[in-house]
């Protein structure tokens, strides 16, 4: 402004412009909303940038500016050179230790060049991170002056040293294809190399490697003359014994693919996975045929067909190209949770699995003197890594029982009886170990998967273990895809880098390597990409593509987000999507929100995973009613009849209607906070504990669970509750008061039947001092809040 000039200082009124990125425009075109949008705004110029600030009223933060934390500058105007008689003036670069804004970038024009000047927040970033950015602008700015046509999402952002980097160095996994080329030929490589070393111990039960091989080539004799062949699939459903690994190597003998069907999942669950399968025979117990509705002409009981099977002979089954599988038959078809309200199957082939578990013997590394303590159910996909890989290169798999592998304390007492030195967990099962006393050695390997690793949870393990490996990946590219030995915790957690003959991508949303630090959607490739959804191309389509990185390759799109780190480590960021990892489980909320609002008294359902405290996951679900709400326990058994338990909401909160954001979609943010919504509303007219275990069990639940005047009818599950709390709740209660529970009762019974039935403990219970008047102040108190 002219009436300013004659004015000493810098006069800025700062306006705060949005650009339209929308439609991935040419930059061109971008350019031209940019220039409408400046135009616009100048029209505005004088409203105080206060002023705005104060009509807006944004949620203020002391940490950043508000409605912007970015800015640029471009000074273009020309400057006249300075000169002053008899003196020579040189200008200065003043060094800022402050900066008014996260980032901010200058630029200037001297001379025909542009001069730039980046100023940052040294608290959330650092020297390097701001060097590799500003050479992304420069490749930018090269690409924009060479091609301005071009459509944003396609200019170039990396250089070609650092896509050498990201592509070449750190995705140099290439190792010599495994000597054997499907599943029971290494196992069968193995009985050769020792055939009198136990291969498998349950309980006082033990099988030597020779023992097993003769057991499931006589099921592989068995299955073949029912038809078993390549492609053909093969329904599994028993409990945890060594039948089961029999069952799995009998299956893949006879040249067909297993289908896990555990026999915990609701009846309806499993029902539609048989039947979507089309499995041809259904291997199982005479006590379990209740569980699935199967032809007993396509089913082979085990017990009942036991001598039949002993007929059959005990040496492997005659070379057949025909019948036997080959690396791109499948070896197993899984279920995982589908957002569609029904779980969809992945098949996984031979040469997938047979390349995971020769990479994985190799890092983190399994020998032929480990013993594997196997905890994992085989609805479960890292399965195979425990059942599978000892028997590959010579271990011993020390299966645990259903019973075993819930029970913090009996895990703790099998894992230290066995002598077992590795062992496979979710976050979860590692900390309710820690939290039942145990202790680990020097010489004990532990792999951690299935869900994010928390720096404190890692911190601990390391002080109980010689090796700590982080592990990661999807069910459709082969239970874990990279891996990362932990060191310091403190520095951040990785999963860092793929496993053998796997490269991993991070893409941007027009399939574009993003540059180094920068997010976007982990892609995997290589042998262990899956064949696909079985029964769904359209969603095949859509996850399973092209590797446009490797002519004729395939990648699977993960929906999971991440980011390369300089150091060549990656680095997970959660979920594009709804899909969860719940204690290790994983989860499409869109299932459950399905089958929810498949209830007649519910209009709408939205169901998330909520942390009001630190290290407590819930699924809470929130429902629009048909009318009257109906009660939680109605809508949990809805739920139960065809989700397994880990899928069941701890809460359920009613709403005259789900909250929207502009957009239409779901605000997740404004949906409120669940308050003892779980329990039933009619629980306010039971009774009060009165017994000394009864009140014992009722002060552990109110303190895990956040709840007050717990009562003889509460269900620990009821009043939001979830597998790892009431793991914790068994061992307070043993270590406070001596009582001896399972987590069955904690699942189908209420407070008065635990207590009723609840043992003391072999050794002398630990009980406060003074008993009569402790039991007498917490009755007394209890009272008291009831008149209240």
């Amino acid at each position: 402004r002219p009436e300013l000039e004659g004015l000493i200082g810098n006069f800025v009124n700062t306006l705060v412009l949005r650009a339209d990125l929308s439609g991935n425009p040419s930059f061109t075109e971008l350019l031209g909303r940019v220039r409408h949008t400046a135009l616009d705004a100048f029209t505005h110029e004088e409203l105080p940038f206060d002023r705005l600030v104060a009509e807006l009223k944004p949620e203020r933060d002391w940490s950043r500016n508000p409605l912007y934390q970015i800015a640029f500058s471009l000074q273009n105007q020309p400057a006249d050179a300075l000169r002053l008689q008899e003196l020579i003036v040189q200008p200065i670069e003043l060094q800022s230790s402050t900066s008014k804004f996260d980032l901010s970038l200058s630029l200037s024009e001297r001379q025909g060049s542009l001069r730039g000047l980046f100023e940052y927040s040294t608290d959330l970033f650092d020297a390097a991170t701001i060097e590799r950015l500003a050479s992304h602008f420069q490749t930018l700015l090269a690409g924009i002056a060479a091609d301005p046509t071009c459509v944003i999402g396609e200019l170039p952002m990396i250089g070609e040293l650092e896509r050498k980097q990201i592509l070449l160095d750190w995705n140099d996994t290439a190792a010599p294809a495994p000597q054997y080329d499907c599943l029971h030929s290494l196992f069968a490589a193995q009985v050769q190399r020792g055939p009198e070393a136990v291969a498998a111990v349950f309980g006082d039960a033990r099988l030597s490697y020779r023992e097993l091989d003769a057991k499931a080539n006589r099921l592989a004799h068995h299955l073949r003359k029912l038809g078993t062949g390549p492609a053909v699939l093969v329904g599994v459903c028993l409990e945890r014994s060594l039948s089961l690994l029999t069952v799995l190597l009998g299956i893949l003998k006879a040249g067909g693919a297993y289908v896990p069907l555990d026999p915990a999942y609701p009846a309806d669950r499993l029902q539609y996975m048989a039947e979507d399968s089309q499995m041809a025979l259904l291997v199982t117990e005479s006590s379990l045929v209740a569980a699935l509705a199967w032809p007993r002409e396509r089913s082979v009981l085990l017990d009942t067909d036991a001598p039949f099977i002993e007929a059959q002979p005990d040496c492997a089954l005659r070379a057949d190209a025909a019948l036997d599988a080959h690396p791109e038959d499948p070896a197993y078809l899984i279920y995982t949770s589908g957002s569609t309200g029904r779980p969809k199957g992945v098949l996984v082939p031979h040469r997938a699995v047979v390349n995971f578990l020769a990479s994985t013997a190799s890092e983190p590394g399994l020998a032929a003197s480990d013993r594997l303590l196997a905890i994992t159910t085989l609805g479960f996909d890292i399965a195979v890594l425990e059942l599978l890989l000892p028997l590959t290169v010579g271990a011993q798999v020390i299966l645990a029982s259903s019973d075993d592998a819930t029970d913090a304390r009996a895990l703790r007492h099998l894992l230290e009886s066995s002598d077992a030195n590795v062992m496979q967990g979710t976050p979860g099962t590692w900390r309710m170990l820690i939290d039942a006393g145990w202790r680990g050695s020097p010489a004990f390997k532990a792999l951690i998967g299935g869900e994010a690793l928390p720096a404190e949870l890692a911190a601990q393990l390391l002080t109980r273990c010689g090796e700590l490996w982080n592990m990661y990946g999807p069910t459709e590219t082969t239970v874990w895809s990279t891996r990362w030995k932990v060191h310091d915790p403190a520095q951040g957690i990785s999963i860092g880098r793929p496993i053998a003959n796997t490269r991993v991508y991070v893409l941007d949303p027009q399939g574009q390597l993003c540059p180094i630090g920068v997010a976007g959607e982990i892609c995997i490739a290589g042998a262990g990409v899956a064949l696909g959804y079985w029964k769904r191309p359209e969603l095949t389509r859509e996850r399973f593509i092209a590797d446009p990185f490797k002519p004729q390759g395939m990648l699977y799109r993960t929906g999971d987000l991440g980011r390369w780190q300089r150091s060549g480590r990656l680095e997970h960021l959660g979920r594009l999507d709804s899909q969860v990892k719940l204690r290790g489980h994983r989860i499409e909320l869109g299932e459950i929100e399905a089958i929810l609002a498949s209830h007649s008294g519910v209009a709408r359902a939205v169901v998330v995973v909520r942390e009001d405290r630190p290290g407590d996951m819930r699924l809470v679900a929130y429902a629009v009613p048909r009318g009257p709400m109906p009660k939680p326990a109605d809508l949990r058994e809805h739920l139960r009849a065809r989700l397994p338990a880990y899928m069941l909401p701890q809460h359920f909160v009613p709403l005259d209607a789900i909250p929207l954001l502009p957009n239409g979609k779901t605000d997740r943010k404004a949906l409120p906070v669940p308050a003892d919504a779980g329990a039933p509303p009619d629980r306010m007219s039971a009774a009060f504990p009165a017994t000394e275990a009864e009140i014992g069990i009722a002060q552990v639940w109110e303190r895990l669970l956040g709840v007050e005047q717990v009562r003889l009818t509460d269900n620990f599950f009821d009043l939001g509750g979830h597998s790892l709390l009431a793991m914790s709740a068994i061992g307070e209660i043993e270590r406070r008061f001596g009582l001896r529970l399972n987590l069955r009762q904690f699942i189908y019974e209420g407070l008065a039947q635990i207590a009723s039935t609840a043992t003391a403990r072999d050794a002398a219970p630990t009980v406060p001092t003074k008993r009569e008047g402790w039991l007498n102040r917490l009755i007394g108190a209890r009272r008291a809040r009831a008149l209240r």
